[in-house]
């Protein structure tokens, strides 16, 4: 059965002129079903409802549905309004879409994961701190091209900043009070994220991981956002290139995402 949605439709009359002798502009109500055969679970959780200038706590109910693309969450009560009658019905070929959905998803948030993981080991390798070794990329204060110790790294009215060193620690040559904006580390480069080829859907080049690595770090779960379209079509054109079938899921998201509709 499904979603069953009262609609309120108009007379459609455009203004009051058009208004036959004695009638009156009226609204007339009308069911629809919705989503029959794609509904997976119900579900409910309290969420912060704003209404008559008051936040308050509220118990809503949502439908966990099937859309033909992904899974969607959709209402079906609150505690002010009047409920749409839910049945959950997924059937057995939703179920399978629905499974293939969750694999993909998983690896994508596996990689996004693992970019994450990647990104903060880079910010730590290029934090300067005392001990590394720096070279002055921009500023007049210090010649750029030069490279450095870092003596000391402290606050100053100015923002952050560093003293430097020639040599060793506290030898040779100093500086005071040169911006760290004005410094990168050196020594301590971190490579590419390097990803392992097995996947749910074989041994992907590393080309073709990069590329999904790249729409993990998009808008995942807004999948209409114009850039996780592009990033959706370029992962799929990647597997068709290298000879590979795109995962069963991907195809629906790209397809759903070439035609945007409105519910």
């Amino acid at each position: 059965m499904g979603i069953t949605f009262t609609i309120r439709d108009y007379t459609g009359r455009i203004n009051a002129s058009e208004l036959q002798d004695g009638e009156q502009e009226v609204w007339y109500e009308r069911e629809e079903v919705r989503y029959e055969g794609c509904v997976l679970s119900i579900f409910t959780r309290s969420e912060h409802r704003y209404c008559d200038d008051m936040t308050n706590w509220e118990e809503i109910t949502y439908a966990r549905v099937w859309d033909g693309s992904k899974v969607i969450e959709v209402e079906i009560a609150d505690m002010g309004c009047k409920s749409k009658p839910t049945t959950i019905d997924a059937t057995d070929e939703v179920k399978t879409e629905v499974a293939e959905w969750e694999e993909f998803v998983a690896w994508i948030d596996t990689l996004a994961a693992a970019k994450r993981e990647h990104e903060s080991v880079v910010k730590e390798a290029q934090k300067i701190a005392k001990g590394k070794q720096v070279e002055v990329v921009k500023g007049r204060k210090v010649k750029k091209g030069t490279r450095w110790f870092v003596d000391h790294v402290g606050e100053g009215q100015y923002g952050a900043y560093a003293n430097l060193s020639a040599q060793t620690i506290g030898r040779g040559e100093y500086h005071r009070y040169v911006s760290l904006d004005n410094l990168k580390v050196i020594g301590e480069e971190i490579g590419r994220l390097e990803l392992s080829g097995a996947t749910p859907y074989g041994n992907l080049p590393g080309t073709l991981l990069q590329m999904a690595l790249d729409y993990s770090a998009t808008y995942r779960n807004n999948y209409q956002h114009e850039a996780n379209q592009t990033a959706l079509s370029v992962l799929h054109d990647a597997f068709v290139d290298a000879d590979m079938t795109p995962p069963p899921a991907l195809v629906r998201l790209v397809k759903a995402s070439q035609t945007v509709t409105t519910v």
